[in-house]
C-alpha cells in the first residue's frame, strides 16, 4: 500500500473513533436527563394525587381540606400518593420518608398571597448517584409539587 492509502486509513480509523466517543458521550447525558425527568415526574404526580385527597370529602376516603389526618405511616401515605414506599422499594423512585409535621404552602398570586396546607415527603432515586439521589419535596393542597431547594437535589422544573 502506498503512504497515502495508510494515511487515509488512519484518518478514516481517528474520524469514526471520535463519532463513536461523542455518540457514547450524547448517550450517558441523555440518559441521565431522563432519570432526572422521572424524578420530577414522580414528584408531580405525587403532588397531584394528594391534591386529589386533600380535596375529597372524609367521606369518600379524602381529607376534607384537613391535611392533619394524612396518614404518617410511609406505606399508607405512599399508597394514598400513587408511590412505592421503601418497605417495597422495587421501583428506582420511591418515597423514603414523610414528615410528621406539615407545612404551609405559600403561594403567590399577582400582588397577594394565600397559603394552603401541605406536606413534606422525601424521594429517594435508585438510579442517580448518591448526594443527588433523594429530593425534600413540598406536596401542596393545591395538586402540586414544590423541591425544597438545597444543593445536593434537582432545581424545581417550570
Amino acid at each position: 500500500m502506498g503512504q497515502q492509502q495508510l494515511l487515509l486509513i488512519a484518518l478514516s480509523v481517528i474520524i469514526v473513533g471520535a463519532a463513536v466517543a461523542v455518540g457514547v458521550n450524547l448517550l450517558t447525558e441523555g440518559q441521565s436527563q431522563a432519570e432526572y425527568d422521572k424524578f420530577y415526574q414522580v414528584a408531580t404526580q405525587a403532588g397531584v394525587e394528594f391534591g386529589k385527597w386533600y380535596n375529597k370529602p372524609v367521606a369518600m376516603g379524602g381529607g376534607g381540606k384537613n391535611v392533619s389526618i394524612f396518614p404518617t405511616d410511609l406505606g399508607q401515605a405512599a399508597a394514598i400518593l400513587g408511590l412505592e414506599s421503601l418497605a417495597t422499594g422495587e421501583s428506582e423512585v420511591y418515597m423514603s420518608a414523610i414528615s410528621s409535621t406539615f407545612v404551609e404552602d405559600i403561594e403567590v398570586v399577582g400582588s397577594s398571597t394565600a397559603t394552603v396546607d401541605g406536606i413534606l415527603i422525601t424521594l429517594t432515586h435508585k438510579g442517580l448517584p448518591s448526594g443527588s439521589n433523594t429530593a425534600s419535596v413540598v406536596l401542596s393542597g393545591r395538586g402540586r409539587a414544590r423541591w425544597d431547594h438545597d444543593d445536593s437535589t434537582p432545581p424545581e422544573q417550570g
